[in-house]
């Protein structure tokens, strides 16, 4: 197995994204971005909405990694009406999780920490064999037809310091 992490994520609006490649910069982890294979119109929100909700899966492209080439996996992933995403159900669906330490990310545009979602994500990947040792949310404001994402200097400190206490990084680093 590879010492270096996996970083796979979905985001739509950018902002998982954001996170996804600061954690990138920190840990020197790979990354692979969850893709659709329909891709979907922004600020017409309801259908994919109602999709999270009713837990669909859609169809995601390939993606060129070996699962079990990592024993860390940092899994991103945004919440939509309080859903995990269909894109994230098909990739939890799909991917081995097997005696993997799986690091979640999450963004989402209310107030509180997603405790529903991570507890959802978390029995799903404890189902398949992985551990679900920590995770990070982080607040990303959301507007229809609001194309704005997370400022990346905005992450850098609240990331360094998940990282750190998480022990992924030295103390060092995020200073």
């Amino acid at each position: 197995m590879s010492i270096k992490p996996l970083i796979v994520y979905y985001s739509f609006y950018g902002n998982t994204e954001v996170v996804a490649k600061e954690i990138q910069k920190q840990t020197g982890s790979d990354l692979i971005r969850i893709e659709e294979v329909k891709s979907r119109k922004k600020g017409a929100m309801i259908g994919p909405a109602f999709a999270a909700l009713l837990g669909c899966k859609s169809a995601i492209k390939p993606m060129d990694f070996i699962m079990a080439d990592h024993d860390t996996i940092f899994l991103g992933l945004q919440v939509w009406a309080r859903h995990t995403t269909p894109a994230i159900n098909r990739f939890i669906s799909k991917a081995a999780f097997k005696g993997k330490k799986v690091y979640l990310f999450i963004t989402n545009a209310e107030q509180t920490k997603p405790e529903n979602i991570i507890a959802s994500v978390t029995r799903r990947i404890t189902k398949k064999g992985g551990t679900v040792v920590d995770v990070f949310a982080h607040r990303s404001p959301w507007l229809p037809n609001d194309d704005r994402v997370i400022p990346a200097d905005e992450i850098i400190n609240p990331v360094s310091s998940w990282l750190a206490q998480a022990g992924l990084i030295d103390d060092a680093q995020s200073a």
